[in-house]
Order: structure tokens, then C-alpha cells, then sequence
């Protein structure tokens, strides 16, 4: 009788513990279930905003195109909010073309405040927002220009749609706003440019500068136009000119923009008055001056290596060529940072063709890659 009850005992608390097994199961499918539609209703309904937002953008677009009354700055500001929340580089490709080229259109309005888009860093209210828009904007236009190729014709349209952004709104001087009695407000606008230069530099400018310049460049026949060239040098040059040559620009400029192979040949050919702004701030006399430093000139070695070393170097005997005063007064700065240069690169030259070294044209068999561009 007692090892009945015993058994009927453990079989009842057995048979409760499978029940509430079972419960707890079924509450977390429920809430599995529930979070699964959340998420897909979540999803739908992000999907949905989208394609509103898209079309919203669309029509935009397309009322401009058609060629009816401007949009005011304000108007461009809130499209070009919407864009940024949902921006993908290649479903919004075209749309964000289509942005450019209206706040470009917008400031070449004649005697129209309310539609040039740089208006509205003069609202107390809108200030913040629209740097941080512009900011945003310009930085998606080095994303494309790292990303095209200027020997394709379509391409080239849009490195000069990119290229002019980043141009007008790094600098005031074309800004039809401080004209007149708006000139009093440059110091003010020049400081916004500083600072969205400052943006553009934290996130990789000379990078960017750098790829689209070589792929320019570095090539059988070079495929950068005039106004190209230009406007990409003239870019490069705003933050180390802004920052009055501070080392912390000078740097990546050295690095980044006179490593570009023959950059100082194929300037002197096709737009030869940017030379004339390097010479006129006396920039091989810095270059030299920085260089000269043992510390910093294995710093910029090593970062470069041995290929683009060399390019640096061709880059500095062109520019010495054309600036003979220069060379002459600071021969034993030239020639010791030119000796450290070719000591760095002596170190990966090899005596013979082996696994593990590349053919370089001017070293010979060269334990480092070789960029034959």
C-alpha cells in the first residue's frame, strides 16, 4: 500500500514537471513567433518608407528637370535629408548625382538668396544641420571618386561633378552670397570651410585624391583633363595652405599626393599655373625643410616603399629643376634627404633574380612589389 501511494506520488509531480516544461516551451515559441513578426513587419514597414521616400525624391528630380521654377535652398536642404537617412551608394547612385548637380545649379543663381544652398548656414536655426549635411554629401563624393574611373567617358562627368563639389564648398571665393555687403561674413564662411576640410582630411581626402590621381595619371596616355588636374592639385593643396604647412599636413601631402608618378611632369604640361602656386608659397623649400629630419624622412620612406619612394623623389628633382634659387640655397638639405631616400631604397635591392624579388626598371631585381603603374 505505501509503495503504491509512492509511485502514484512521483508519477503526479513527474507529470507536473512535463506540464510545466511544456508551458515554459510554448511561452518562448510565442515569443519567438512574436519577435519574428515584429521583425518582418519592422522590415516591411522600413522597406515601404523607402520606396515612399524614393519616390518622394524622384518627383522632385523630376519637376526640376522639367525646368520649372527654382527650388529654394530650404526645399534642396529637406530632399537632401531624406536622401541621406536611406543613402546606398549603388540603388542611389543617380539620385545622388541628381543632388549635386542641383545645389550646384542652385549656387549659380543670380541675385537670389533664398536659392543659393550656402544660405542656410546663416540660419541660427539650421547651422549645425546643414555642416553636418554638407559634411555627409562631400564625403559621399570621395567615396565615388575612389570608386570611378576617369577613362571611362560617363565616369570622367561624374569625377568633375564630384571634383566641383568638394571645390565649392571647401572655399568661399566663388560664394556669390559674400559679395557686397555679405563680405563681412567671409571670416565666418571660412572657418565652415576649414572645418568641413578638416572632416574631409579625418576621413581619408588624401587618399581618395591620391587613387584618383594615379588612375588618372599612371597610364599610357593620361585620361585627367585640364580642368580635372586642377581642380583635384587645387583640392590637395587647401588643407596644407589652410593649416599655414603644419607638419601634420604636410605629411600626408608628401606621402600621398607627391608619390604620384610624375605628377610635377604631367602638371608643367597640362596646367602649368599650379606649379606656379607651389612656387609662389615657396613649397619645395618645405618639402625640403621637413624631409631633411632623418626621423621623418624614414617615416615617409616606409610608408611609401621603395617604388613610390622613387616617384616622391622624381617629383622633388622636377620641382628643383624648375626652382633653381631654391636648389641652390639649400643644396645640403636637398642632397641629404635625397642620399637617405636612396639609402632606403638600397636596402631592398637585390643581387639576383630569386622567388621572392620583382623586376624594377631603375633598381633591378627588388625585394618589394613593384606598382607598374
Amino acid at each position: 500500500m505505501f509503495t503504491v501511494s509512492q509511485t502514484s506520488r512521483a508519477w503526479f509531480i513527474d507529470k507536473a514537471r512535463q506540464a510545466r516544461e511544456e508551458r515554459l516551451v510554448q511561452k518562448e515559441r510565442e515569443r519567438a513567433a512574436v519577435g519574428i513578426q515584429a521583425r518582418v513587419r519592422s522590415f516591411l514597414c522600413r522597406r515601404r518608407l523607402q520606396r515612399e521616400i524614393r519616390r518622394e525624391i524622384d518627383e522632385f528630380f523630376k519637376a526640376d528637370d522639367a525646368g520649372s521654377s527654382r527650388r529654394s535652398a530650404l526645399c534642396i536642404f529637406k530632399i537632401a535629408r531624406k536622401l541621406l537617412f536611406l543613402f546606398r551608394m549603388k540603388e542611389d547612385n543617380e539620385r545622388f548625382e541628381k543632388l549635386c548637380r542641383c545645389i550646384l545649379s542652385s549656387m549659380d543663381a543670380e541675385n537670389e538668396p533664398k536659392v543659393w544652398y550656402v544660405s542656410l548656414a546663416l540660419s541660427k536655426d539650421l547651422t549645425l544641420l546643414w555642416i553636418k549635411q554638407i559634411k555627409d554629401i562631400l564625403w559621399h563624393c570621395c567615396e565615388f571618386l575612389e570608386r570611378l574611373k576617369p577613362e571611362i567617358l560617363q565616369d570622367s562627368k561624374l569625377v568633375t561633378l564630384y571634383l566641383t563639389m568638394l571645390v565649392t564648398f571647401t572655399d568661399t571665393s566663388t560664394w556669390k552670397i559674400l559679395r557686397g555687403k555679405g563680405e563681412s561674413l567671409r571670416p565666418a564662411m571660412n572657418h565652415i570651410c576649414a572645418n568641413i576640410m578638416g572632416h574631409l582630411n579625418q576621413h581619408g581626402l588624401y587618399s581618395v585624391l591620391q587613387i584618383l590621381l594615379t588612375r588618372g595619371l599612371a597610364r599610357p596616355r593620361p585620361c585627367l583633363s585640364k580642368g580635372t588636374l586642377t581642380a583635384a592639385f587645387s583640392l590637395a593643396l587647401r588643407p596644407v595652405l589652410a593649416a599655414q604647412f603644419s607638419d601634420n599636413l604636410l605629411r600626408p601631402f608628401l606621402i600621398h599626393i607627391m608619390s604620384v608618378p610624375a605628377l610635377v611632369t604631367h602638371l608643367s604640361i597640362v596646367a602649368p599655373e599650379r606649379l606656379t602656386v607651389v612656387e609662389s608659397h615657396d613649397m619645395l623649400r618645405k618639402f625640403i625643410t621637413y624631409l631633411r629630419a632623418q626621423d621623418r624622412c624614414r617615416d615617409v620612406c616606409e610608408c611609401l616603399e621603395g617604388c613610390h619612394t622613387l616617384c616622391l623623389m622624381g617629383n622633388l628633382l622636377h620641382l628643383g629643376c624648375l626652382s633653381p634659387r631654391v636648389l641652390e640655397e639649400e643644396t645640403d638639405g636637398f642632397v641629404s634627404l635625397l642620399t637617405q631616400m636612396l639609402c632606403y631604397c638600397q636596402k631592398y635591392v637585390t643581387q639576383k633574380k630569386s622567388n621572392l624579388t620583382h623586376w624594377h626598371p631603375v633598381l633591378g631585381w627588388f625585394s618589394q612589389s613593384v606598382d607598374y603603374g
